[in-house]
């Protein structure tokens, strides 16, 4: 890196514009001014230009660089021109600053950066603000900021104090030159891999041990013997396996056997049991009989009593009713009619109730018809309704989505809208600054314009003072001549011929002054005069000042002007379009506020643009809102269209089955209504019950009225007769009645009733004795078509059933004999796992015993070696390379100051005992060649202190430099006093660095 121009401007005790240009200055040169005139400021802007931090001491400080003369709001700035590798850079700088706000007080201007080179005569941006360039400068000239400060830019001081340093504090600034800190990393990490493969080793032998216990004595051979007896005990398991599946199959066949042949006993023991109670049932079936035959008789015998009683009470009333009998017996034609019709209607009954019973079953058929078509044509309904629900939400959902996808259509206009607002945003941050500048550069034209009268009334001031001034000089002038002719002739008064004048020294007084009065008044107006003038030179020098004052403001203020214009020009230009009505080519003094008026107007368009903008954005957001809920409810919708569907379909279901329900219905009840049938033969059933109680009730009637007539004829005899004869022939009826159903007992006919008597049953006694009688027939046909059937199953005669205890022991045992040998080949076999597993893993863990050993010796001996364990010594590895960085820089620098002292005297280290815990001395001593003995630094004068440090300087460049990769080094800075050396010093300290 090779400077060729630096500019600075509010920078550090440089007030106005400064510029060095280094092209000019030759190969080497000196920069010499009192102290804090500014030289070291020179090397921080350098410094501060490429790095954006100050060197040295003043590192942190760079919100101090602006200076403290600048007018409040000027800005600092550095500007530094130099060639690297054959290219010529251009970079500027301005550290942060204060500037007056609009509303008061200050506000903070944050650095910034910028970085060109030169391409064809013009400058080409290459980065742009402070940490682009920072990373720039760096990737081009290969150095840090702190490397730079260390060779090429040597801070002032540093080095001489260096000298004077202990060893602790040396160590201390070389471990910030020199990378010393891996190499502390590098020994820590090798002593925690060394203390962990340690461990590791001593894991891994502890879990030999351990499984070693495990396994126990001859494990490879206990483990053979254990497979061959696994393998052993694996047959008898098979053989095991193999008994049980015999005794499980012969346990299941013959327990099929027994289960079948206790079937059959039982079907012949029950059909036995039902055999042993026919003569029962026998017996049933006699009472059955005689209860049927007395239920025949007994009617009759009843009519024999009732003839009995009616006898005796005809007996008594046969004569006063003969008439009445005579009448009733001209019915009797009618009676023996309805008699018959009571029969007739009797015998209709039973197909008429057949009739009713079949449309009753017909009507509940057509009812359930009518109600499930009802539900049908419900289902059918619902089922339309879900159709159109269906359709009606099929269709919702697919306008909805061509909604929503115009809607999604309508966000791809969000990018060109954003790009539109960040485009207002800039123009309206741009319309910001120019107003801002436009605001000050009013101001500066109204200060202008009071400097220019400022300037006038200093230019009147300077003329008046400037007149005072003559007149004051030529009125000291005359009292200064009528002075000197009255001191004139005040001398003369005191001549004498023949002795000298004291003015000329003539001895001759041809013609002497004359007149002496007045004299001291004289003096005394010569006094004023003089006090008058100094006075007005006074006031001419008052007003001199205070017009250069004045012009050098007006100058201040037409720079700035002539600045700011331009950078209102270079801003219009940049919002040329945003500024239509302002010609930026025509920006010049005096249209400054009608212009900074103009972009408060188009910046509160701008504003309203901006404004709108952002609304739509918002706009775009509520939509994309929108978007997501509708997105959610489409979702919703779905599903409820996915249940629409699904209850179409059960709807449909339902349907077809009610729709069967209608079919099977209708082939019951038929198509038309049997209601009215059933109505019909309801009637008709209940006019021939009707009439056949009417007739009951007339032949019932007639036959009271008669025998009332036979009881009353008017003859005992001819009714006694009658009734005799009746109550014969009814005595007959029941006699053969009674004969002919066995219950006769010789002529006893008392007996042959209470025969009846005792074999009568009552209806229900009746009916359960007879259905008792037919469920025995039907269980002893079906035990006795059971047992044959089973008879086959029977075991034959004389043969025992199979013993299936017996078997199911047998099963028994081998399922027992099965589980031992299946635990016993388990546990064989889990030994045989274990001790093969361990003998496995123990195998594996001595080889990475093996292993760890080899590596935890090498780890334990690179741990002590970068301990610094060595030969009853300690170093440690980290001050051992620092004593090797050290002994380098020692060695270069002793070179640079041997060229210096004319090879009188030489640097070398001095190897200090080590201390504490490893800490090497870092000692220097100066050797000097013409005593040949060694002494330290401490006793060198001020002079060969300089040249020591100024030698241990450029070696230290030197080893970094090497270090970085061989740096060319086109120049080199030295921030030091080169006063203390004397003039040959001096020479040979410049012949050196020139060199």
């Amino acid at each position: 890196m090779r400077p060729s121009r630096l500019v600075l401007s509010n920078f550090g005790p440089y007030r106005e514009k400064a510029e060095v240009d280094f092209s000019r200055l030759g190969e080497f040169f000196l920069i010499c001014g009192k102290t804090g005139s500014g030289k070291s400021t020179l090397f921080d802007a350098i410094t501060y230009a490429l790095f954006g931090q100050a060197p040295g001491s003043r590192k942190g400080q760079e919100g101090e660089l602006a200076s403290d003369f600048a007018l409040p709001g000027e800005k600092p700035e550095v500007e530094f021109e130099f060639f690297l590798s054959g290219q010529k850079y251009r970079v500027a700088r301005n550290p942060p600053y204060a500037k007056p706000k609009r509303g008061g007080g200050m506000t903070e201007v944050p650095s910034s950066a910028g970085l060109w080179t030169e391409v064809a005569g013009a400058w080409k941006p290459l980065a742009d603000g402070p940490a682009a360039v920072n990373k720039a400068m760096v990737e081009r000239i290969g150095l840090s900021a702190d490397e730079f400060s260390k060779i090429i830019l040597l801070p002032q001081g540093e080095f001489q104090e260096f000298l004077e340093m202990d060893s602790t504090r040396k160590g201390q600034i070389l471990e910030k030159l020199f990378p010393v800190k891996s190499h502390e990393v590098v020994a820590q990490l090798a002593k925690e891999r060394a203390a962990a493969a340690a461990l590791e080793l001593s894991s891994l032998s502890a879990e030999i041990g351990r499984r070693q216990a495990e396994l126990g004595e001859e494990p490879q051979a206990r483990a053979a013997a254990t497979r061959e007896l696994l393998e052993a005990k694996h047959a008898e398991e098979q053989k095991a396996q193999a008994a049980l599946e015999e005794a499980q199959r012969v346990l299941e066949a013959e327990a099929a056997r027994v289960r079948r042949a206790e079937a059959a006993l039982a079907a012949q023991a029950e059909a036995e049991a039902l055999e042993s109670a026919l003569s029962q049932e026998e017996e049933r079936a006699e009472r059955i009989r005689r209860a049927k035959a007395a239920a025949f008789v007994i009617p009759i015998r009843d009519n024999y009593l009732r003839q009995a009683a009616a006898a005796k009470d005809l007996e008594a009333r046969v004569e006063a009713l003969s008439k009445e009998l005579e009448g009733l017996l001209a019915q009797e034609g009618e009676i023996q009619g309805l008699r018959q019709r009571i029969q007739v209607l009797e015998a209709e009954m039973s197909p008429k109730r057949e009739v009713v019973f079949a449309l009753e079953k017909a009507c509940a058929a057509f009812s359930r018809r009518l109600e499930a078509t009802q539900a049908l044509n419900r289902a059918e309904n619902r089922a339309r309704e879900l159709e159109a629900a269906y359709v009606s939400q099929e269709a919702s959902i697919r306008s909805r989505r061509e909604a929503l996808e115009k809607a999604k259509g309508e966000l791809e206009k969000e990018g060109n809208a954003r790009v539109g607002l960040e485009i207002s945003r800039a123009r309206l941050a741009g319309l910001s600054a120019l107003a801002q500048r436009l605001d000050r550069v009013v101001k500066l034209e109204i200060e202008e314009a009071k400097a220019r009268k400022d300037c006038g009334l200093a230019k009147e001031a300077l003329a008046k003072a400037l007149e005072g001034r003559l007149e004051a000089a030529q009125a000291l002038k005359r009292r200064e001549e009528a002075l000197g002719f009255l001191a004139a002739g005040k001398l003369a008064s005191s001549l004498a011929e023949g002795k000298p004048c004291p003015v000329c020294g003539s001895t001759k007084h041809p013609a002497p002054a004359l007149g002496a009065e007045g004299l001291a008044e004289a003096e005394q107006e010569v006094g004023q005069g003089r006090a008058a003038l100094v006075e007005a030179e006074a006031a001419f020098a008052r007003a001199g000042a205070n017009l250069d004052h004045s012009l050098a403001r007006l100058g201040e203020l037409a720079a700035g002007l002539g600045e700011s214009a331009q950078e209102i020009s270079g801003a219009a230009e940049d919002l040329s379009v945003a500024l239509a009505p302002i010609d930026s080519a025509n920006l010049a003094p005096g249209s400054f506020a009608s212009a900074a008026r103009e972009v408060s107007r188009t910046k509160d368009r701008e504003t309203a643009i901006f404004k709108a903008m952002a609304a739509r954005l918002e706009g775009f957001e509520a939509v994309r809102k929108a978007i997501r809920a509708e997105e959610e409810a489409l979702v919703a919708a779905g599903a409820e269209l996915e249940g629409l569907r699904t209850g179409l379909e059960r709807g449909r279901v339902e349907a077809g089955k009610l729709a069967a329900i209608v079919q099977e219905a209708l082939l019951q009840s038929g198509e038309i209504d049997p209601a009215p049938a059933l109505e019909e033969a309801q009637r008709q059933a209940s006019q021939a019950e009707a009439e056949k109680a009417k007739a009951a009730a007339q032949c019932s009637r007639w036959e009271a009225a008669a025998a009332a007539a036979r009881s009353s004829q008017g003859t005992l005899r001819q009714e006694s007769a009658a009734s005799t004869q009746a109550l014969a022939a009814d005595l007959s009826a029941l006699e053969a009645a009674l004969e002919a159903k066995d219950f006769a007992s010789g002529s006893d006919l008392a007996q042959a009733l209470a025969n009846l008597h005792a074999a009568s049953l009552a209806d229900r006694v009746l009916a359960e004795e007879e259905a008792a009688a037919a469920l025995y027939r039907v269980n002893l046909a079906a035990s006795r078509a059971k047992a044959a059937s089973l008879a086959q199953d029977l075991p034959p005669k004389g043969q025992a059933m199979p013993d299936v205890e017996a078997l199911r022991e047998t099963s028994a045992r081998s399922k027992a004999a099965l589980a031992e040998a299946r635990a016993a080949t388990d546990a064989l076999r889990l030994e045989a796992n274990r001790l093969e597993t361990g003998l496995s893993a123990l195998a594996d863990l001595e080889s990475r015993r093996k292993d760890q050993e080899e590596g935890s010796r090498g780890l334990s001996a690179l741990s002590e070696l970068l301990r610094g364990e060595i030969a009853g010594r300690r170093m440690p590895f980290k001050f051992f390379v620092l004593a090797m960085y050290f002994s380098e820089v020692v060695r270069r620098a002793s070179i640079h100051l041997a060229s210096m002292s004319e090879g009188r005297y030489y640097l070398e280290p001095e190897d200090g005992q080590a201390s504490g815990r490893g800490r090497v001395g870092l000692g220097l001593r100066v050797l000097d060649s013409w005593t040949g003995q060694s002494r330290p630094t401490a006793t060198l004068s001020g002079g060969e202190k300089f040249l020591t440090a100024i030698s241990l300087a450029l070696g230290l460049a030197d080893s970094i430099r090497e270090r970085r990769g061989g740096i060319s080094l086109d120049a080199v800075f030295i921030d030091e006093g080169f006063g203390s050396l004397d003039e040959e010093a001096l020479d040979r300290a410049i012949n050196v660095l020139r060199f």
